[in-house]
């Protein structure tokens, strides 16, 4: 089995976490983001507050779990943006983009 593959020894003996996160390209976050970066939320360009590069939403790195999407810088890993479902509707943040450029 890989390296932090399998489920994972907590403090408390008999006690595992498993990690269920699936890392996809930025493309899987399309019908997530439609309507709030414009038709076409791929082609939306940020530049990293990690390291200033500059690229598409479509080419991030996104880990996505049951509590949501993680898009990351492909250079830096730096948290690029956020979206989670909540009951009262879905949440989207950019803690990691400087500026944002909707094409």
């Amino acid at each position: 089995m890989a390296r932090g593959a399998g489920p994972r020894r907590l403090g408390r003996p008999g006690r595992t976490l498993r990690r269920c996160v699936m890392v996809v390209d930025g493309n899987a976050l399309a019908g997530l983001l439609d309507g709030v970066l414009g038709a076409e939320p791929t082609t939306a360009r940020l530049r990293c507050t990690g390291c200033g590069g500059a690229g598409l939403l479509g080419r991030t790195r996104v880990h996505r779990s049951a509590m949501g999407s993680v898009a990351r810088c492909r250079d830096c890993d730096t948290v690029l943006l956020t979206v989670v479902e909540t009951p009262s509707g879905r949440a989207v943040s950019l803690p990691g983009a400087r500026n944002v450029a909707v094409v």
